[in-house]
């Protein structure tokens, strides 16, 4: 540690008698400038008084001289020593801001906006119209025996009697019209054989006096199906653009459905290596496009086929005006920078 200490001491020492030795040449220079500059200009002065006391009084103007010859050109005279760069002065105050410039043209359309939320389900329809005619009527009661033949010679079959009248015909069946249709299986009521009523959106029929829904089926009640219905609906999304549409029905039955809706989604700027689906919109050299099919070949101006241009990149806007020039700032104090000083006091680039 007290070598490290020691060696930055001794670093220390070095460069400040560097940095002092170039400080003293500085000033060294700068003084003897000035004096070479003082009795320049002190010779000057003494040489133009000298000049005025021997100018002659002017005489009387005389008439114009013929123009000479144009005479050759002078030579160039040696170009002088480059002098030492001026110190920076104090950036000045910002200016006032410039007046507006034109506007541009109108930019690319912004980004789509995401799919809304679905909608309620609807009310339930109203019911249906009543059914076709009913089933036939049960069988009536059998018609009355015939009259008894007369009876046959003894040894000898008798003949057969006649034929008795027909038996009278049973009551009709119920027509369908006259049939009343249960709103509603409720629950933890039986009904008769014969009921008709509507039950998770179905027509059901009772084969039997039936048992109460509380604890069973309707199939295990003593109901079957007339016409089988649809109970509920669902429509469950399984991605941004694939839906299944669920029917359950009166039965019991479930009947799935998938849906596919090629709905226009932005997917950023195109990228190649990405998967693109069919309806994919994507930002390609300001242009906007839109996939043509699942899977484009490449980019869309390499694949016009697979692609559309949507929105074509616009015009650049005009530059605008330049803003006013701000006032000068007041300049600086000349400073002394010893790190751009080389070791003989001149100012390093």
């Amino acid at each position: 540690m007290a070598d490290v200490r020691e060696l930055g001491e001794a670093i220390v020492k070095s460069v400040t008698a560097l940095v002092e030795r170039a400080f003293a040449k500085a000033e060294a220079r700068i003084t003897e400038v000035d004096q070479t500059l003082h009795d320049f200009v002190r010779e000057l002065r003494g040489d133009l008084a000298a000049l005025a006391a021997r100018r002659p009084e002017p005489g009387e103007k005389g008439l114009p001289g013929e123009r000479g010859e144009k005479g050759d050109p002078g030579a160039d005279g040696t170009p002088g020593e480059k002098g030492d760069p001026g110190e920076p002065g104090v950036p000045g105050q910002d200016g006032s801001p410039g007046a507006p410039g034109t506007p541009g043209e109108k930019g690319d359309p912004g980004d789509v906006g995401s799919p809304g939320i679905n909608g309620k389900d609807g009310l339930d329809g109203a019911p249906g119209l009543p059914g076709g005619k009913g089933d036939p009527g049960e069988k009536g009661d059998p018609g009355i025996n015939g009259k008894d033949g007369a009876p046959g010679a003894d040894g000898k079959p008798g003949i057969n009697g006649e034929k008795g009248d027909p038996g009278l015909n049973g009551a009709d069946g119920r027509d369908a019209l006259e049939i009343t249709i249960q709103a509603s299986i409720e629950p933890h009521k039986s009904y008769q054989r014969g009921t008709y009523a509507t039950h998770r959106g179905g027509l059901w029929r009772s084969l039997r006096k039936t048992d109460p829904l509380s604890t069973k089926s309707a199939e295990e009640a003593g109901w079957a199906i007339v016409v089988d219905g649809v109970d509920s609906v669902k429509f469950l999304q399984t991605d941004d653009r694939n839906f299944d549409l669920i029917t359950n029905r009166s039965s019991g039955a479930v009947e799935k459905l998938a849906v596919r809706f090629d709905v226009p989604l932005y997917r950023q700027v195109y990228k190649g290596g990405d998967r693109y689906e069919k309806s994919d919109m994507v930002t390609y050299a300001g242009s906007v496009w839109m996939a043509l099919a699942d899977d484009p070949n490449g980019p869309p101006d390499m694949v016009p086929t697979d692609w559309r241009l949507i929105v074509k990149r616009g015009r650049d806007g005009k530059d605008g005006k330049d803003g006013l020039r701000g006032e000068k700032g007041a300049p600086g104090d000349r400073g002394r920078d010893l790190t751009s000083l080389g070791p003989d006091g001149s100012r390093l680039r």
